[in-house]
């Protein structure tokens, strides 16, 4: 067999696939519970509280840890907010609201959309403050 095709190319590993339970997650339930799942509490550390900010449609927020955050979790990563599910209810969000977060470390946030929703603003245009889906004028 002639191998001889491989010195011309380059290779790039392949990434193990990544399992929606490896996933950081914050879920809203019916009743207002906001629970950090485990692996947003890890890599969190021990940063529990946070300002918020969410997309005009419900779909995507972000969270800046800071000391004086007005969303405060337990150490267990659990907080109730009535607030903000009746939020999320009056946008017509459907519960349970699972937000798949990331970190982006040049910006100093967790920011993420809900995969439960059908065709979510990119996490990036959400950041630039622009909203790509929206007509102007209509």
């Amino acid at each position: 067999m002639d191998l001889t095709w491989l010195d011309s190319l380059t290779f790039a590993p392949i990434p193990a696939p990544v399992k929606y339970y490896d996933l950081p997650k914050l879920t809203v339930s019916t009743n207002g519970l906001l629970t950090m799942n485990s692996i947003f509490q890890r890599l969190a550390g021990e940063t529990r509280r946070f300002h918020g900010e969410i997309s005009e449609d419900g779909r995507c927020l972000i969270l800046r840890p800071g000391v004086d955050g007005p969303i405060a979790f337990s150490p267990k990563g659990v907080l109730t907010h009535r607030w903000f599910q009746g939020l999320l209810e009056q946008k017509q969000i459907k519960f349970p609201a699972i937000y798949v977060l990331e970190w982006i470390p040049e910006r100093g946030i967790w920011a993420g959309c809900s995969r439960d929703l059908s065709a979510p603003p990119q996490v990036k245009a959400l950041l630039q403050g622009k909203d790509r889906g929206r007509r102007h004028g209509a």
